[in-house]
């Protein structure tokens, strides 16, 4: 299950890496997904997979 702090997390790690001039996007995989954190998945782009099948493309953000 993808929580609100997974998606902060992933948020929080690709900031890290960029910051080392890594070229990264943020990604989430799960089984399922609180709506907390679906909402917050539509509004930040991030790419995010539930059950193997593409939940948002992801916009790199």
């Amino acid at each position: 299950m993808l929580f609100v702090d997974d998606v902060a997390r992933a948020r929080e790690r690709v900031a890290i890496l960029r910051r080392c001039g890594v070229d990264a996007y943020p990604a989430l995989a799960g089984e399922g997904i609180t709506p907390e954190a679906q909402e917050l998945v539509s509004r930040s782009g991030i790419l995010t997979l539930l059950d193997g099948a593409a939940l948002s493309r992801g916009l790199g953000v």
